[in-house]
């Protein structure tokens, strides 16, 4: 009985090491995880401590004519000796750990976040300080602190359709896609000429692979005015997709004309029209050279 308990004791003790080893692996992943291996490594610890006192549970037990203690009576004390020593060293570890991560998270914000002023005492008329203060935040990732500004900026300021494009791409770069598509039609519907709001419309729906949906908006964004080499590159690749060549290689030409540094274009022209391949390939050469 007793080599029966000693080996779960063993097992359990490998078991609780393997929880803590996942509990560091899993801490800068999310709590979620941290949780449960944390739960794990007290469960172990609990049950060698249970499998400890079946060993041995004489061990609060004396006899009234001898004092002494048993041997096994002292090599569970021993046992429970270093149990106790090894969760104290443990909880000791995990409270530095924890303090000494948020210490440090909290010494970076504070380096990173840059002197602004609070939008609750910022004058919310003024809506261009708080689209720049907000945008600051946000090329800063500090996601919640640029969109108080933006949401400090009223739906009757001028600047409100830039302040509901920039909370769309705060969602967007956080990849909350449900969100961004919300804002962004929003603005779309309130905005129905602003260009850029089209295209981000598409971005949402092009990450999400729902191409066809992001074609009938990046469509629109182009002949609302968006000529910018990002679109014209996205609706020649949308074409292209298609196999409507033609209307690919239109895009594609217009997007070198904005922008000639994109060799995947060059490459991808030099395979649709192959009588001009060593020409686009050429200038692909070329441009990689200089990257």
């Amino acid at each position: 009985m007793s080599d029966f308990i000693e080996r779960r004791i063993k097992r359990t003790t490998i078991a609780a090491i393997v929880s803590i080893y996942c509990l560091a692996i899993t801490w800068s992943i999310h709590s979620f995880f941290s949780w449960i291996f944390f739960g794990l490594v007290c469960y172990f610890g609990f049950l060698r401590f249970y499998f400890l006192y079946q060993l041995a549970p004489p061990v609060f037990k004396t006899t009234s004519n001898d004092n002494t203690s048993s041997p096994i009576s002292e090599s569970l004390k021993k046992r429970l000796g270093l149990l106790i020593g090894i969760a104290a060293t443990f909880i000791i570890i995990l409270a530095a750990f924890i303090f000494s991560k948020t210490g440090v998270e909290e010494m970076d914000q504070q380096e990173q976040q840059p002197e602004l002023q609070n939008p609750s005492v910022v004058d919310e008329s003024d809506a261009k300080s708080l689209l720049e203060n907000g945008t600051q935040f946000y090329e800063n990732q500090q996601y919640d602190s640029a969109l108080k500004y933006y949401n400090a900026i009223g739906s009757g300021e001028k600047d409100f359709k830039e302040s509901l494009y920039n909370k769309s791409l705060v969602n967007y770069d956080q990849k909350k896609y449900p969100e961004a598509i919300r804002i962004i039609r929003q603005c779309i519907k309130q905005f129905a000429d602003y260009a850029d709001a089209k295209q981000m419309l598409g971005d949402c729906y092009s990450v999400q692979q729902k191409q066809d949906s992001a074609l009938v908006y990046y469509q629109q964004a182009y002949q609302q005015g968006g000529r910018n080499p990002q679109l014209c590159h996205w609706l020649g690749y949308l074409y292209d997709v298609k196999e409507n060549f033609d209307q690919a290689k239109r895009y594609y030409k217009e997007a070198l004309s904005l922008d000639s540094s994109r060799v995947e274009i060059y490459e991808r022209l030099a395979a649709l029209q192959p009588i001009d391949s060593a020409f686009y390939l050429s200038l692909a050469k070329r441009w990689n050279e200089k990257k």
